[in-house]
């Protein structure tokens, strides 16, 4: 099944994903990083997943981001204890932020903003 699915990509003008650059997940509560991976969802469809669009939006003051929304966006924010695992995976030359699970990017990119 993987050999067709990458048979379909190459065919397709895309080259599949190989093994070796499959996302990196810190968070160690699956449903946790389940959880919050949903939530950015909704927001996604907004920001076109640009975790930085959205922050800048939340500074902003942006009109869309209304109470309910700004609610719902404060419970996927990353806990001290997540923050200290994704900050030391940035912070680590040797890592790339870019092969980060999507809700561990989003912390990164919420790090780079004040609270």
């Amino acid at each position: 099944a993987k050999a067709r699915a990458a048979d379909r990509a190459a065919a397709a003008g895309g080259a599949a994903e190989p093994a070796s650059l499959k996302k990196v997940s810190l968070l160690e509560d699956s449903r946790r990083a389940a959880n919050v991976a949903i939530g950015l969802e909704y927001f996604s469809r907004q920001y076109r997943g640009d975790d930085d669009a959205l922050c800048r939006a939340v500074a902003s003051l942006s009109e869309w981001l209304d109470g309910p929304k700004l609610r719902s966006l404060q419970v996927q924010l990353p806990t001290p204890e997540e923050e200290a695992l994704v900050r030391s995976y940035v912070d680590d030359a040797a890592n790339d932020a870019a092969r980060l699970a999507r809700p561990e990017r989003f912390f990164a990119a919420a790090l780079r903003w004040p609270r």
